[in-house]
């Protein structure tokens, strides 16, 4: 009933079922892989290194054809009969993805056997072990805690490159010290493939780091007043800045890109995503359940209402199987490509 408003950030279930409507930031253990749709097959897209999906020889560009003894196909037929919103191409793929997600991440100290093709396209059959995701973030009492995961390097290349998993503002000091770390890199990838977002002040305060003065990053319109936010940039990293966006980046993860987009600070990489840009707001009812209810609407510093029409990438770029065979993240090279080209 509530999914008929079709608008985002809409629900209502259960407590101890949240989790699993968004496993990469909610979901206690986990194997240590990404998986995408890639023509209809769902594709390893990544692997951790030491992860126990690596233990047992997990690769990129694997597919996996079943999960517990289902196959993928029947996971998926089932998953396309409870879409929720934004009803659009990228908003089916986002579900179906996190369907599949939900069934590989679960309790630690569990396995989840998965059958899969590998670089031979013969079919192979192990069970992974759940680790435990170490970093945990307090939610506020009504929505389960998140688990937090935080990278930042510098590529071959010295491209400074930072990834996380969710927008939560315990992460804060980490993203400061990276920028700050970062200061001299030739350009600096932001990789929100997957980020299902969370909390926008967080946003913001890793905008900042980019932007230069007071800029205007775009407005919360609720049913009584529309709020602006008008950000007062730092200055900390002034050089070629690419954000990395998927069918899966969504939320807080656009809040982002179509912010940095707008004012012209950033260069997005990658593949439109669904556009589920409302704020939320959660609460407990009297059985128990949790549910959640949009507040606002986000509109673009231009204007724009990006609710269920998703953040467009100034290059659009898919991955492609026989290249994560091969070692070779399309995406992210496409945006090492851009930054060489910049500092040329």
């Amino acid at each position: 009933m509530l999914w008929e408003l079709k608008v985002s950030h809409t629900g209502v279930g259960p407590a101890d079922i949240w989790p699993s409507v968004e496993p990469i930031a909610w979901e206690s253990g986990e194997i240590g892989i990404d998986v995408r749709l890639l023509d209809n097959q769902a594709v390893i897209t990544r692997v951790e290194t030491e992860s126990s999906a690596e233990e047992v020889g997990l690769h990129p560009g694997f597919i996996i054809k079943g999960i517990n003894s289902t196959p993928v196909e029947q996971i998926i037929t089932e998953a396309q009969e409870d879409l929720a919103p934004p009803y659009n191409d990228q908003g089916r793929i986002d579900i179906l993805t996190r369907s599949l997600l939900s069934l590989i991440y679960g309790d630690p100290g569990t396995c989840v056997t998965l059958a899969y093709l590998d670089e031979k396209d013969e079919l192979q059959e192990g069970c992974v072990e759940r680790i435990q995701r170490p970093r945990e973030g307090y939610m506020g009492g009504v929505l389960p805690p998140a688990y937090l995961e935080f990278e930042s390097r510098q590529l071959d290349s010295g491209i400074g490159y930072i990834r996380f998993n969710t927008f939560h503002p315990d992460l804060i000091p980490d993203m400061v010290e990276a920028v700050a770390a970062l200061q001299d890199a030739p350009g600096i990838i932001i990789d929100l493939r997957g980020n299902p977002g969370g909390d926008p002040t967080t946003c913001e305060q890793l905008a900042v780091q980019f932007l230069a003065g007071k800029v205007s990053f775009g407005s919360f319109k609720t049913r009584f007043e529309t709020i602006t936010r008008l950000l007062d940039g730092k200055s900390i990293y002034t050089g070629p800045l690419v954000v990395l966006i998927d069918t899966l980046s969504f939320s807080g993860s656009e809040y982002f890109a179509s912010g940095m987009q707008m004012v012209g600070r950033a260069v997005i990489i990658g593949e439109r995503s669904p556009g589920g840009l409302t704020a939320m707001n959660v609460t407990t009812l009297p059985n128990g359940a949790i549910l959640g209810f949009p507040v606002a609407q986000l509109i673009t510093p231009d204007g724009k209402v990006l609710e269920g029409y998703g953040v467009i990438p100034d290059i659009t770029k898919s991955l492609e199987r026989s290249q994560l065979l091969e070692g070779l993240d399309a995406q992210l090279q496409a945006a090492i490509n851009y930054i060489v080209e910049a500092v040329r």
